[in-house]
């Protein structure tokens, strides 16, 4: 049987058929069912709104909103240079879609950063409690 193993001390992913003979140095890499879900908004009010909405409709368990990011990025044909609020959204990969439906219908972008990030590990108790506030 062939398992993934993630090697702190290498900082990669090694696969193989038996695990290490250091097994102090290395952990085993799993998965869990909470995603992290980055969106970028333009202001306080399209964050506050995008959060609010998520919320409410237990898409999110928690949402982190980091202000002050600036933004670089080519946007048609013109390199664009902007401020904007970082949204770090904690759910579950089966909430995704309707998560992403609920963005798309109050983000003031054409096409709003909507990336969905796996996590390999977690706290168990935090991974519970958004289990259990997206319920």
């Amino acid at each position: 049987m062939r398992q993934m193993l993630f090697d702190p001390s290498l900082g990669i992913v090694v696969t193989g058929l038996r695990a290490p003979s250091r097994p102090d140095r290395t952990r085993y890499f799993t998965m869990t069912d909470t995603i992290l879900v980055l969106c970028t908004c333009p202001d306080e009010a399209s964050a506050d709104l995008i959060c609010a909405q998520l919320l409410n409709q237990r898409l999110a368990a928690c949402i982190n909103q980091l202000p002050g990011l600036t933004s670089v990025y080519r946007w048609q044909g013109q390199i664009e240079r902007a401020t904007e609020i970082q949204l770090i959204i904690k759910s579950h990969a089966a909430l995704f879609e309707p998560l992403r439906q609920c963005i798309l219908a109050h983000h003031p972008y054409e096409v709003p950063e909507i990336l969905a990030l796996p996590t390999s590990q977690g706290h168990q108790p935090y991974l519970d409690w958004i289990k259990q506030e997206t319920s």
